[in-house]
């Protein structure tokens, strides 16, 4: 059964003005934008076959999602009509509360994400108060809805006391990326074992994809890096055109055939090809020499993995 996952942007604009913000970079943050509704319902009627779509997920991303929550309700109505019924949000945080957090959960939102930096760092990349998000993210949780985290690693972070910190919360799954290269390479022998010790429990913690924990467990027959490599996930644009993945939609200046014939990697007899199919084209073509350092971190663990089997 496919899964197709649907990234939707609905606007550019931001309350913040994040650091290592991807918009920012290509000058789309708070630009403006011809949102129309009717060709994303029919992008999405066109991508999704009927018989997927009970079983598809809709993210709400941007920008700030949540500075278009007029738009968003409007869509989520249209699509219950097309028989797709589970909604994600994908936001910064700092606009929760209880009336909006009650609204999502009304109009069927299952799952929050928000962006928590570690404290160290939080302030400087983000310009927003920590425990106003650790509040924010206490409200979703009694609110009823799923918590998950998204948290960037810097060079100076403790990264087992960051997620010591994030577990706190309690959320269904803490993902996180990496800022750079060196902090990527700071990432130690010990910290991969905490991080297995950890699914062994089964908590949800993994760097981009928890495709990677399931292709260590055997658990997919046919492993994928994402749903790029299925043809299942798409990024949406407000003005209803779309791309084969949500990070390339922000970088629309990078059409699919020229990210296709980028291959740094062709070695299928890598001990994680069968996992990664050559890695992620999006990282792949605007950051090549990071894609190389994830190759290794990635080898790392499948080490450290193995040798505790």
């Amino acid at each position: 059964m496919k899964k197709y996952k649907l990234f939707i942007i609905t606007t550019y604009n931001c309350n913040l003005n994040c650091k290592y913000c991807y918009l920012k970079k290509i000058n789309l943050l708070n630009k403006k934008n011809a949102f129309d509704i009717n060709n994303i319902i029919n992008s999405i009627n066109l991508l999704v076959p009927k018989k997927y779509r009970s079983d598809s997920t809709i993210i709400f991303y941007g920008g700030e999602p949540l500075l278009d929550l007029k738009n968003i309700k409007k869509i989520i109505i249209r699509l219950k009509l097309l028989g797709i019924y589970n909604f994600n949000i994908i936001t910064n945080g700092t606009l929760i509360n209880k009336n909006t957090i009650k609204k999502l959960k009304n109009w069927g939102i299952k799952n929050i994400t928000i962006s928590i930096d570690p404290i160290e760092t939080n302030l400087k990349n983000r310009s927003t108060n920590i425990k106003k998000l650790i509040t924010n993210a206490k409200l979703i949780k009694k609110g009823g809805i799923q918590l998950q985290i998204s948290s960037t690693i810097s060079t100076k972070i403790n990264f087992k006391k960051n997620i010591i910190n994030l577990l706190k919360l309690n959320p269904n799954y803490i993902g996180f990326n990496f800022s750079n290269i060196n902090s990527i390479k700071r990432i130690t022998i010990k910290d991969i074992e905490y991080i297995l010790s950890l699914h062994k429990k089964n908590i949800k913690i993994s760097p981009f994809s928890n495709y990677f924990f399931n292709y260590l467990d055997n658990k997919l027959n046919k492993n994928k890096f994402c749903g790029y490599y299925e043809n299942t996930t798409y990024g949406i644009f407000p003005d209803g055109s779309y791309d084969r993945c949500h990070l390339l939609t922000m970088y629309k200046k990078y059409n699919l055939k020229k990210i296709n014939n980028i291959n740094i990697c062709l070695n299928k007899n890598c001990e994680i090809w069968n996992y990664c199919k050559g890695g992620c084209k999006f990282l792949e073509k605007t950051n090549p020499n990071q894609f190389m350092e994830m190759c290794k971190f990635y080898k790392k663990i499948v080490k450290v993995y193995n040798k505790q089997q």
